[in-house]
This record gives C-alpha cells, structure tokens and sequence, in this order.
C-alpha cells in the first residue's frame, strides 16, 4: 500500500488513498472489523483499524504484549513501552507485512515505532525500527532481539528522504523471503539487508519512548525480492560541462518560457544545466509559454541531463510538489520561490531537494542581510538576485560566508553582459536566455589553465591557536588581525548557565593549574575565572573565554563572521546561544556548524533565520559513484537546512562540481597544511577551518582578486549609435532540426519558417505548371 499525504499549510493536512495491495485490503475490511484471520502462508490478512471508534475492544485476536495500548477513532495507539500484537493464527516465514502508521509524539527524535516479525517470545524475535528523526544515518535499521541483546546484521542500516510528520501517515513495508530482508517506506527501498532469526513467527506493532498510531496492517506472500540497495544515483541528471578552465564557472540556468526552448532540452549534447518552470496550478501542472504542461512531461523533457527548478509562491503547491518528489523517489530537483513561507513548508516535507530564494534586487530595504534571513528561513541555500549596482562582490561574498550560494538573475541587458556581471561579482549561478552565450564564453579560457573567480574563504579555528591560547579571547582577536573572513569557537555551559568557549568540554589539560580536572558543567564561572590558560606566545594570562566575550568581538568586527560551533544537542545550551547573539545585536554575524543533527534542528526552531553547517568526516563512499555520494550529501545536509562542513577526504572534485549545480557550497575542515588549502581552492572549495588563519594573505589563495571578465573575453564593446552592449565575436551556433539554436533561442532560417516557405515554394511551382500544360494544351 502507499499512503499519499495531501499537503497544505503546515497543520493543515489530510490523507489520501492511493492504490496498492494494502489499500485494497483495507478498503475491503473497512466495511466491517473482521479480518481474514486464515495462516498468512497460505492466504492474505488485512485488518483496517477505520471502523473503530474510542473506547472499542481491540479486533479479535489481537493482543496486548504490553504496556498501554487504546482505540481510537480509526486507529490503535500504543503508548510508549507498549505492544501490540497481530491474531496467533497470522504467522509467516517469508511474507509481506505492512503498516499504516505514524508517530504522533517522541520523547527526543531517535525514539522510535518498531514493525515485529518471526516473532517469537518477547525475548526472540526481529523488527523493522523507524525511527522519528527517520532522515538521520541510521534513521531506519532491521534488528534481531536475542534475549534483550540486539543484533544488527550487515547493511541493517538506512534512512528514509524525510522525519516521522505527526501530521502525516507513511506505509512502513517488511518483506522476507529466503533469508533475505528488504525495508521499505512509502514503497521507498531504505534497507536491504539478511535475517539472523530463521524459522516462523507472528508479528507486531511497539513504541520505544514514543506515541504510535496504527490505521491497518497486511500481511501477504512476499513479492520479488531486490538484490541492490538503490543509492539514488539512478535519479540524479548527469549535466552539461562546458570545456573551460575556470574553477566552478558559474552554473548555466535558462527559463523554459517556450515550446521551443522546451524542446531543445532533448537535444544531444550542450544544452543548459538549471531549466527553469513556472508551476501553474496546485494540481503540479507547469506553466510552458500559454500552455499547462503536466509534471511528468516536464519530467521527461529534462531526462537525465537537464536539472529542473520549478517556481511557486504558493506554500500549499510547494509542499504538494516536495511530496509527490519524495514519493516518486526523486532527489535531483529544485524548488524556488519569493516566499520563504512556501519555501520553508516545502522543505519540511522534503528536505532532500534543493531550494532557491528569488531574493530580488538588493536595495537599502533589501539587504543582503535580509536577503541571507529570508534565504535560511526558507530552508534554502540558493539566493537568486536581481542584477543592480548594489550586487558587487562583496555583497555576493557576504552571502557565501554565510552558506549562501548566490545565483544572478537576468537583467535587462545581453546574456553576454549576464555572464561578465557574474564572473565580476563572484556569483555561482547565472541566467541567460540562450544557454550557449554563457558557454561560448566560457569556453574562451582553456581548459588546461586553472582560473578561480571567487574567494576561498578562510575560518580561524578557535582562533590562531599558535599564537594565543585556544578559544581565548586574545586568539580571536589575534586571528582577526591576521585577516581571518571567521573565527570558529565551541560552546558549553557551566553550572550556573554561563555560555563558555572550551573545545573539550572540561578543564583538563587548558590550564597552569596540572590538578585541575572536571568538566566545564561542574563548574560555575566564578571558579572556571579562577583559573590561567596554559602560556601560548606572548600571552600568559588568559582565561576562558566567555561567548558575550567571542560576541564582542564580532560586534566589534562587523565585517567578521562567527562559526559557532554546538558541541551536542542540548537544548538549553542552543536556547542561550540564540538568546545572547540577539541580545548583543550580532545575530547577522553568526554561522552555527555541529556534528549533532539535533543541535543544527534545534537552531531552526529557535533561530531559523541562521545559516548552519553541518560538521561530518569520514562520509564519502568510494564504493558509490559520484551521483551516488552526491545523493547521500543532499540527504544529509537537506535534513537540517544547511551545508557540508566536512574533512578533506569526504569530497573530490567531480562532487564539488556536480554539487555546485545544486547550490551546495562546500567547507572543509581543519587543513593546516598551506599547499593542501591552496589545492582545495583550485579545487572550488569555499570555504577552510585552518589553524592558521594567515593563510588569508597568501597570494595564491587571492589570485582571483586580478581576474575579471574583460581580461578572460574580452571587453565588452557597445553599439556607439545605441550605448547598448554587444557579444563578443563568439563562433555562428549551431541550428538543429526545427530551427532552434542550441540556447533555445528563435530560429534564424529553419524549423517552422523554413517548412512554410518551402510548402509556398512547392504550391507556386505546382500552379506553373498547371498553368504551362493548359497553355500547352490551348496551343495543341
């Protein structure tokens, strides 16, 4: 069975069947509350829990294995630590099991609802655990309960493209067959995987810290059984590179506002990387030139070559498009909109896509600052910006230290004068109307030369610790001076709730103190400012640093920006942080980085106008190919709103370049050798947690400061008569069947003119010599 949410605003959801075997059966047993009870070896069983009302008796031959377990009206609840389990008679061996679920609450997100099979004792059976935040690594995992000790198999291990919806009801689907498992949500393949517990058994519904609901449950003969896990790659759009030397050349993107252009997606070879749709109605259709298209069409016009970005300020049709991606599997999709309402209603029903802020213009009104709130409200890390005066590079850099790639929108000059504003400014994107004036251009520097365009930024980690103590005021100070874009810091809390700069989280080690010991928790600061850090250079009297001290210093640096770094989940620890950073006015400055998804999910609830990164190492496959790692990267940054903050070793180039199309801005963490960080610039890495926070002054690492536009094409010269610009001489493009050039762009003399005038040339010579055979004839 697969359930369908029908989405609106957030709150506002219903629930929609959709075909499959569970709905069927269900449908059936909805016209009473029998089942069929017959052994499930031999014969189906479903059961729908729609017929009942509060207070009801459980159907018959369901139990109660434990704790507390209510009816409600249409379903069962399980409170947690309780169990239900299905009628003794249903026991299978290799079968289908599915249950209509959701998890109303959660005591913290890892709790969880758990699916039993070939159960049993109490003591001995397997399960399928869903987990409520189901979009972490190991959100979804299929374990063996030997007496109290759990046993995970080989690949037990997955996620699913999003967390649990209270709101929301998912199909939760277990098939064994030949002692082989395979998990699925929403008929979405997570986990494939063995069966360490052989033999028969029934099967059940738990909660583990948490509130479950179950509507139906099915169990059926087990279908074909998979043999590959899909890592996703399959759904990823292998996009146009264009031959050229420059690092991260601006992403290609190109409004689909005709038939015609339309139709060049399909075009073998250069064609543009981003199309961009208008949706045009919540039913998903898309708006092309004055026809509605369907989804599917537009779909398939983009293959798996074209990436497509479609365009609502509607949050209901935003949300319903994220759920119809999320259900058909697909990742490889963006969502834009001047609303960060439906943007954010978007993303929290798929964080996996990616999502574009059409930012507008900047103006005193619309600054950049605003347009980096409105951005990372919106869940997204693209802002697309309206070309002006006020778009330079430094309004474009103050975005992208903040995790915001910046995208430039059309103006209302050439295509041409598009792309030299964008390589001028630094942008990562660039719209144009016919894709191959962007290429055509980049293609002007070779492609054995290596030609960066924008800043690498560079962070201070806790400081410039070789020169003052770590996550000491005076580091910080010292790493500004060094010319640092960042200053990176660590939280915890002491005792009394004091907001405290300590990497490790304890004394032990920091101070001029050797006994002292005990972590930072233990302590209130007026002990913890007892005691001295540990000399480092000339500085012999530093303390630990308090974070209103760290604060004041951005505020004293308004041009700096802090990467805040949340060692753990701890609420009250993210509650104070965003509490003292609008407090002390520097909420702007701030960029929160954690290797906790729960701290970085927190940060949208408290702060959701902060950009966050997400901290990892150790991430990238290399059994997966490039798309099946780039899949796995937008899953896992999507689920918290944020970027990859990850060690060297988890991303390549070819991960940089193919995630670069979809806005994702890469930072890297901690490289302290220069070479190496020279090497990731070159590479388009955007930003570097360094030790060394003077390696903002290296030469190489500011080469892009002396390259423009003019110098890599050429100037751009303009029409004397008219003032306005004109292309640079570029090679003639080349016209393809139907008379569209490769940009999409109005035919020059073929397609629909061509045929017409040949049909015209064809009717005149017929009528020639219909009138040279009448003369003749006369003449005879």
């Amino acid at each position: 069975m697969k359930t369908e949410t029908v989405r609106t605003a957030r709150g506002a959801r219903g629930r929609k069947w959709v075909g499959g075997l569970l709905a069927a059966a269900l449908l059936t047993s909805a016209l009473g509350l029998g089942g069929s009870a017959a052994g499930a070896q031999e014969s189906d069983y479903s059961q729908s829990f729609a017929g009942l009302q509060a207070g009801d008796s459980l159907p018959d031959g369901f139990r109660v294995g434990g704790g507390t377990v209510k009816t409600g009206d249409g379903y069962v609840e399980i409170q947690a630590g309780g169990s239900l389990l299905l009628p003794e008679s249903v026991t299978a061996e290799d079968f289908t099991y599915e249950v209509e679920f959701t998890i109303v609450r959660a005591n913290e997100p890892t709790r969880w609802a758990g699916f039993m099979f070939r159960y049993q004792s109490s003591g001995r059976y397997m399960q399928m655990c869903c987990r409520q935040n189901a979009s972490a690594t190991n959100g979804l995992d299929c374990a063996y309960n030997n007496n109290g000790g759990w046993v995970y198999p080989d690949g037990a291990r997955g996620s699913y493209i999003r967390d649990i919806d209270p709101e929301a009801t998912y199909t939760a689907k277990v098939m064994v067959k030949d002692g082989r498992v395979a998990l699925y949500v929403n008929d979405l393949l997570c986990v494939l995987t063995t069966a360490p517990l052989a033999g028969s058994g029934a099967f059940g519904v738990q909660a583990n810290g948490s509130v479950v609901r179950v509507y139906g449950v099915s169990v059926s003969a087990a279908g074909e059984m998979p043999t590959v896990l899909p890592d996703g790659s399959e759904t990823v759009n292998n996009l146009y590179e264009a031959e050229t030397g420059i690092v991260s050349a601006p992403t290609v993107v190109q409004k689909i506002d005709s038939a015609r252009k339309l139709e060049a997606l399909a075009v073998e070879g250069e064609r543009t990387q981003v199309a961009w749709f208008t949706l045009a109605d919540k039913a998903l259709n898309v708006q092309v030139g004055d026809e509605s298209r369907p989804l599917a069409e537009i779909l398939d016009a983009c293959g798996g070559a074209v990436l497509p970005l479609f365009e609502t300020d509607d949050a209901e049709t935003a949300g319903a498009l994220a759920g119809y991606m999320a259900d058909s599997g697909r990742y490889d999709v963006m969502v834009a909109s001047g609303s960060p309402e439906a943007l954010a209603a978007a993303w929290e029903v798929n964080g996996a896509l990616r999502y574009a802020y059409l930012a507008g213009a900047v103006t005193t009104e619309n600054t950049v600052a605003q347009i980096a709130r409105d951005t990372h409200t919106g869940g997204a890390t693209v802002a697309v910006v309206a070309p002006g005066e006020a778009l330079d590079r430094e309004a474009a850099e103050y975005l992208q230290l903040r995790g915001i790639a910046v995208w430039l929108d059309s103006g209302e000059g050439s295509d041409e004068q598009n792309v030299y504003d964008a390589v001028d400014c630094g942008a990562n994107g660039v719209t144009v109307a016919d894709f191959s004036a962007a290429y055509d251009l980049y293609e002007k520097v070779d492609a054995g030369e290596t030609v960066t365009i924008r800043r690498t930024f560079i962070v201070g980690h806790r400081g410039l610790p070789n020169t003052a103590p770590e996550n000491s005021k005076e580091g910080y100070l010292e790493a500004v001076k060094a010319g640092a874009d960042a200053i990176e810091c660590d939280v915890n809390m002491t005792k009394d709730g004091v907001l405290v700069s300590n990497h490790n989280g304890s004394v032990d080690g920091y101070t001029t103190d050797s006994t002292a010991t005990g972590a930072i928790s233990s302590f209130t600061w007026e002990e913890l400012s007892r005691y001295t850090l540990k000399q480092v250079g000339k500085y012999n009297t530093s303390q630990f640093c308090k974070m209103e001290w760290y604060f004041q210093v951005l505020k004293d640096n308004p041009s700096v920006v802090g990467y805040v770094e949340l060692k753990n989940g701890d609420e009250a620890v993210v509650q104070k942080t965003v509490e003292l950073m609008e407090e002390m006015g520097v909420e702007d400055q701030v960029f929160i980085i954690s290797f906790s998804d729960s701290a970085l999910k927190l940060v949208r609830e408290y702060a959701p106008y902060v950009g966050t990164g997400r901290l990892a190492s150790g991430t990238y496959n290399s059994a997966l190919s490039v798309n099946g790692n780039l899949v796995s990267l937008m899953k896992a940054v999507g689920a918290v709103a944020g970027t990859p903050d990850y060690a060297s070793g988890d991303f390549t180039s070819q991960l940089i370049e193919a995630g670069r199309h979809r806005g994702i801005l890469f930072q890297n963490w901690t490289e302290n050798s220069l070479s190496m960080a020279v090497r990731l610039h070159e590479r388009g890495v955007d930003c570097i947690t360094t030790d060394y926070a003077q390696f903002a002054q290296n030469e190489s690492l500011l080469a892009y400061q002396d390259v423009s536009a003019a110098a890599l094409f050429g100037e751009l010269k303009g029409d004397p008569s008219t003032g306005e610009e004109t292309k640079p001489t570029t090679t003639q493009p080349t016209t393809v069947p139907g008379g569209t050039q490769p940009g999409g762009s109005e035919p020059v003399d073929t397609g629909e003119n061509t045929r017409v005038l040949y049909a015209a040339a064809v009717l005149l010579l017929a009528g020639a010599s219909c009138l040279f055979l009448l003369r003749r004839r006369r003449t005879a």
